[in-house]
């Protein structure tokens, strides 16, 4: 596959319509990658760029953690830690494992 140039990518989005494609994002991904998909060599940058536009969503930053105040968000994990350590002296239940999940994923969250 001959690699494609900036421009190229760039005008073939265009021509797709992808209105504020990340042309350049997209050419230094694949250009620090060695224009390789996983461990294989890309067969097709036209077809990447449709795949990279259809799974663009799945990119975008997550919100930033600091947005609540860092007061607000220490008191929140101290209390899910709490509520955690309470859930852990409890015998092994399913409600049990529910709930320390949950937990987990607000945590993750903060």
């Amino acid at each position: 596959m001959k690699r494609p140039t900036l421009e190229e990518i760039a005008a073939y989005a265009a021509h797709l319509g992808y209105d504020g494609f990340d042309a350049e994002a997209f050419f230094n991904h694949y250009e620090s990658n060695g224009w390789m998909v996983g461990r294989t060599k890309m067969a097709s940058w036209k077809a990447a760029i449709v795949n990279w536009r259809k799974r663009e969503s799945e990119f975008k930053r997550k919100p930033d953690r600091a947005q609540l105040p860092w007061k607000t968000r220490q008191e929140k994990i101290n209390q899910l830690n709490r509520r955690k350590a309470d859930l852990m002296r409890m015998p092994p239940s399913a409600s049990r494992s529910r709930q320390l999940e949950q937990i987990r994923i607000e945590l993750h969250k903060l």
